[in-house]
């Protein structure tokens, strides 16, 4: 939407001897909203049913505006819109808390989704812009591989992890007040599938267990999404991974080299069915990469943490932890990975 969008007003631009003014919030509006709404692997689908939303609900509009203009720094590295943003966002928190003061307005839908909005302003302005100005592809399109390690990531300090887990404990907080009813809207549900991902990649990251109010919130939502729903199986891959990385942790691999590959390839197993419904990608093309699929997270900095992009990380952080162990493993576990091209 926004290729068309730059096409058709730029016509105007050059041939029009008056020129058309075009908003730094409608750049950025037009470029998040054709990519994270109605884009191919979009990470605020749910949006749709929020739009256009309601003058009243004022801590929404500037969160949905606080992103926008946070993706579009996020592309051109311009500090204005980055001022633009931060005052959105300023104009979010402050909304968002007088809204949540108010008797009832906790357990709308709104106010879950003006938190994961928030959750993800501070992911986009966490490290700075990605340097590629010309490049608006999806945040879900094959590109390289990640630039920020896990080592990286584990040697931020304990308030730098703490600000990056508010939103993601308020939206557990808000989720426990909506009660199980939630889990009977469509809606609702993405909602929960957003945090859920959010959640445990942070958890992936920092090495740290899940938040028991979120496995009590999840056992909740078991009794109403179905156990095949993509979405569902998915996280319960990084909540196996998780398992299984904390496993080796206290055993030793040499011995226990059997079981091991077993567990590995369990979860390749599953991550690369997972991987044929979020990405389909060609047979051979899965070949030639040499990888379970050839679509590998964007980088740290334009990370959205969706569905896919989390599979990704965990599949390189299980390779590297195998690695590290047991070169007798690592043999097995590169078996166990032609075996899986041939089928």
């Amino acid at each position: 939407m926004h290729r068309v969008f730059t096409q058709q007003t730029s016509y105007f631009i050059n041939q029009s001897p008056y020129a058309l003014s075009i908003s730094t919030l409608d750049r950025a509006k037009c470029l998040f909203i054709s990519t994270h709404v109605f884009g191919s692997h979009p990470s605020f689908h749910y949006l749709k049913a929020f739009f256009p939303p309601k003058e009243s609900d004022d801590f929404l509009i500037h969160g949905v505006q606080s992103v926008c203009l946070a993706y579009l720094w996020n592309h051109t590295g311009d500090y204005e819109v980055m001022c633009k943003a931060r005052m959105k966002y300023s104009q979010a928190l402050q909304a968002t808390g007088k809204v949540l003061g108010k008797k009832g307005q906790a357990e709308r839908k709104e106010a879950l989704v003006a938190v994961l909005l928030m959750d993800c302003f501070e992911r986009l302005t966490r490290d700075g812009p990605h340097q590629n100005k010309s490049s608006f592809k999806p945040l879900n399109s094959p590109t390289d591989a990640p630039e920020e390690t896990t080592d990286k990531h584990e040697k931020r300090n304990d308030a730098a992890a703490a600000a990056e887990l508010k939103h993601l404990v308020g939206g557990i907080a808000l989720c426990k007040l909506r009660g199980p009813s939630q889990f009977e809207d469509p809606v609702s549900i993405s909602l929960f599938h957003h945090l859920s991902c959010n959640i445990l990649v942070s958890c992936l990251y920092r090495r740290v267990p899940l938040p028991m109010e979120y496995v009590q919130l999840r056992a909740q939502a078991s009794t109403f999404i179905a156990p095949h729903d993509a979405n569902w199986r998915a996280e319960k891959l990084l909540i196996n991974f998780m398992d299984f990385r904390n496993w080796l942790e206290v055993r030793d691999v040499h011995t226990d080299a059997e079981e091991a590959l077993a567990r590995s390839k369990t979860l390749e197993k599953e991550y690369r069915a997972l991987c044929k419904i979020f990405l389909p990608l060609p047979d051979e093309q899965l070949v030639e990469t040499n990888k379970p699929t050839a679509a590998n997270p964007r980088k740290g900095r334009n990370n959205f943490c969706s569905v896919r992009e989390a599979m990704d990380i965990m599949f390189r952080l299980c390779s590297e932890m195998v690695q590290r162990n047991s070169t007798h493993v690592e043999y097995g576990v590169s078996l166990a990975r032609q075996d899986l091209m041939r089928v």
